[in-house]
């Protein structure tokens, strides 16, 4: 549903798995002070309902951490996926639709209104939320107004650094995979590469190789390596950055343009000679 090669979906799978197998042996600790004259103990209770707002870059792996968390400490689960990623849910709650009591997990879909009126409902007592920082600020404003609880994994502009003594036999390859891996939609992928001038134009060299490399293409080919971006406006963000890059005088050193057919297929791209006050310097791309 999301696009990226069949090979990393089954990965995130697996790492759903995971993170339900951990959930079923979490323990909810009692913490209990000894002092000289009381015992004082510290007891943990469900807080009620819970809302989970998941992105759609991770839809299985993330939406089950929403999901069965919360409701393993006792809560109640309203589940808002991605609007352009609805069918991973819906699916999860169809699973367990025979296990869980009624009402338990209540999965609803559609555009983001709906998580906002949502993260606003009265009875919702805690909101998490994975996603981009803007919408994370608006569900903190929302929140704030009966003081509801957040919890906010928002995105960010990671840099990597590479210093002069880099093994780039070793570590070219996991530099290139640590910004395009699952097309770049990742929060902690690396958006900006700062090269000790002494490695700068071999390890560009390398990245470029690799990126030429790359088969793009449906997720379903097990041939491809990167699949799509996810969603036409996220394709229209990529093409006005790169615009915006060459502009300023940026380089396209490899990829740079939407690929021929249907789809929303772009290739690696690697621009070089940009700096602070350009967009894909200054902005998280994903």
């Amino acid at each position: 549903e999301q696009g990226k090669p069949l090979s990393q979906a089954l990965g995130e799978t697996k790492s759903a798995i995971a993170k339900i197998n951990a959930v079923l042996s979490q323990e909810i600790p009692i913490d209990t002070f000894e002092t000289k004259d009381k015992t004082t103990q510290v007891f943990r209770h469900p807080m009620g309902v819970v809302a989970g707002i998941a992105p759609w870059n991770y839809p299985v792996s993330i939406g089950v951490a929403k999901m069965f968390r919360p409701i393993a400490i006792g809560n109640t689960v309203v589940m808002k996926p991605a609007s352009v990623t609805p069918l991973s849910s819906l699916y999860i709650a169809e699973l367990v639709s025979d296990i869980l009591p009624p009402g338990v997990l209540n999965v609803i879909t559609g555009p983001g209104k709906i998580g906002e009126s949502l993260v606003a409902h009265p009875d919702v007592r805690m909101v998490t939320f994975t996603g981009s920082v803007p919408v994370g600020k608006r569900i903190a404003e929302v929140a704030a107004r009966d003081l509801t609880r957040v919890s906010l994994e928002l995105g960010g502009n990671d840099a990597s650094i590479v210093l002069a003594d880099t093994d780039l036999d070793k570590y070219a390859e996991d530099i290139f995979w640590g910004a395009f891996r699952n097309s770049g939609q990742i929060c902690i992928a690396s958006k900006r590469l700062y090269i000790h001038e002494d490695i700068y134009e071999d390890l560009i060299n390398r990245l470029v190789k690799i990126a030429n490399t790359v088969k793009v293409g449906n997720g379903l080919d097990d041939m491809n390596s990167m699949g799509p971006v996810n969603n036409l406006s996220q394709l229209k963000l990529v093409e006005e950055l790169v615009s915006d890059a060459k502009s300023h005088g940026g380089k396209v050193l490899c990829g740079g343009n939407r690929l021929p057919g249907d789809g929303y297929f772009y290739p690696p791209t690697i621009i070089s000679n940009i700096s602070e006050g350009v967009r894909l310097v200054d902005e998280e791309q994903f």
